[in-house]
């Protein structure tokens, strides 16, 4: 099965190449294809594109790398792919908001960064996908209540470390919010 948007499932009776193609032909309007961003991934390109569909316009994204044969292969972006999903998630909140959103932002340079190795075991590739986030360094013992806490925040995970520890299951539920409470 493949879904085409919110309300169209279609069901594939032979699946094979010429029936995917045939599905994409039918949904998208290839004849006015516009690629709007190659983005280096790792040891792969992506690109994310849009395309005129029967719901209106549609972005989607492919990826071109190796295989283990060291052969191109094109793959479009899935869940299979996580960090590629979550570039195509961004690119379409930011194409929500207009093309100026596109543009690179200059010299981010916050405390921390992670090169995410997806070309194998601590290798990001010839194009790292970098995490950047902010932060402060910290040794707060959670469970030592003689220890005052830096921040709000820290007090509100002491609470819910020390009534975990403490059999107060009640009080610790009663920090999550409604939803996650369902599953606690």
């Amino acid at each position: 099965m493949k879904r085409l948007d919110q309300a169209t499932t279609v069901a594939m009776i032979d699946d094979n190449a010429d029936n995917w193609i045939k599905l994409a032909r039918s949904a998208f309007d290839f004849d006015h294809l516009n690629v709007v961003a190659e983005v280096l991934v790792g040891s792969e390109t992506m690109f994310v594109w849009e395309s005129a569909a029967k719901s209106g316009t549609r972005r989607e994204a492919f990826y071109v790398g190796s295989d283990q044969k060291n052969q191109s292969r094109l793959s479009i972006v899935s869940s299979n792919a996580p960090v590629m999903a979550l570039i195509k998630q961004a690119f379409d909140a930011a194409g929500r908001t207009g093309g100026d959103a596109y543009k690179a932002l200059p010299d981010v340079n916050l405390a921390y960064h992670y090169p995410i190795p997806l070309a194998g075991k601590g290798d990001p590739g010839a194009h790292p996908v970098v995490l950047e986030f902010d932060g402060s360094p910290m040794d707060f013992p959670t469970a030592d209540e003689n220890v005052r806490p830096p921040t709000p925040l820290l007090e509100f995970l002491r609470n819910a470390v020390v009534a975990l520890r403490d059999g107060e299951n009640d009080a610790f539920s009663n920090d999550f919010a409604p939803r996650s409470q369902k599953t606690t």
